[in-house]
């Protein structure tokens, strides 16, 4: 029985072993890899003689990059971008007129309640109605790189171990 378990563990791990994809596009930087791009990835390239490709990565042979509509050579890129992944904070007016609205109310009430001064009931209703498009703007933020100038700092090179 424990053989037989034995068996299946590593039958398992072979199948997950060979199951992984084994061709990736490998961007450098000065020697070190910093990012893996598999097949299905989004990209944008930009040619040096300024031709554009877009969309998913089909198939990478040898030295070359397959696109639905073409092929690029890696020797001819010079820029490659990556689309953004986020999704950008969406504005909404309406809700911002609403919520400027209740900041004025607010600061009206806190002076003729004579509870505050208008410098500081104002920076109050501020603080209590603007509050939550700061926790949304930094949430949509992305500081990654997305955009690689191919040269002295960066190079690409296909890593295929079939």
């Amino acid at each position: 029985m424990k053989l037989l378990l034995l068996v299946f563990s590593l039958l398992l791990s072979l199948l997950n072993c060979f199951s992984q994809q084994l061709i990736q596009l490998h961007l450098k930087k000065h020697a070190r890899i910093k990012k893996r791009i598999e097949l299905g990835t989004p990209v944008l390239i930009v040619t040096k003689k300024n031709d554009v490709y877009a969309g998913a990565i089909k198939q990478l042979k040898r030295d070359s990059i397959y696109f639905n509509n073409g092929i690029v050579a890696i020797k001819d890129i010079d820029r490659i971008k990556f689309p953004r992944t986020k999704v950008r904070m969406k504005f909404d007016w309406e809700e911002f007129g609403y919520v400027s609205l209740g900041v004025g109310l607010t600061t009206a009430g806190l002076v003729l309640a004579k509870w505050k001064e208008f410098p500081d009931a104002l920076t109050i209703a501020c603080s209590l109605g603007y509050s939550p498009y700061l926790p949304r703007l930094l949430r949509s933020m992305s500081l990654k790189k997305r955009k690689f100038k191919m040269g002295h700092k960066y190079s690409l090179r296909i890593w295929d171990i079939r």
